[in-house]
């Protein structure tokens, strides 16, 4: 488990710019659904720090933007 955000940017290293605190460019696709996707979903349940769990919920909301996997409910169905 990660102890703080450093080594969450560090875990993302090659497959992710960080442009800024919100936003970021993906380098790589195929390693971020290959290994780096699975560890973030962790990350943002289990991590006991609450400042890890944001960001790794972020990055995944910005990972899915920039891979056009747009958020959608199905609330109506």
């Amino acid at each position: 488990m990660l102890t703080n955000v450093y080594e969450l940017r560090k875990m993302t290293e090659g497959a992710l710019t960080f442009l800024d605190d919100q936003r970021i460019t993906v380098n790589n696709p195929n390693k971020i659904r290959e290994s780096i996707i699975d560890s973030l979903v962790y990350e943002s349940v289990f991590n006991q720090n609450a400042e890890v769990k944001e960001k790794a919920r972020s990055l995944i909301h910005q990972i899915a933007n920039s891979l056009s996997a747009r958020p959608a409910s199905i609330q109506e169905l």
